[in-house]
């Protein structure tokens, strides 16, 4: 089980192959957002972990309106877009198996 939102952004950025210093920097190309927004979703919907919009956003130097976006977009894409699910759901499934 997951106890530390750190653990969750290593995890993360472990299965995608990216650095956790360019998924927490301000850098918006598709693949550093997407890893973003799915940190997000993931630390605001865990039941264990379930963090304030606010709290994610200091984790990530920005305010929570980011952090709503990045999670509505998850859930959006999750309804409609078939490969993301995919791709969430492999990810959640790395970083839940690994705790």
């Amino acid at each position: 089980m997951i106890k530390k939102p750190k653990e969750v952004i290593e995890k993360v950025c472990q299965f995608l192959e990216l650095k956790e210093e360019d998924v927490i920097s301000k850098t918006k190309t598709r693949e550093l957002a997407d890893a973003r927004h799915i940190i997000f979703y993931i630390l605001y919907n865990d039941e264990y972990i379930s963090m304030t919009q606010q709290k994610i956003g200091s984790m990530f130097n920005t305010d929570h309106s980011c952090v709503c976006f990045g999670i509505k977009k998850v859930a959006d894409l999750l309804s409609v877009s078939d490969a993301f699910r995919t791709k969430y759901q492999d990810v959640k499934s790395f970083v839940y198996a690994q705790s």
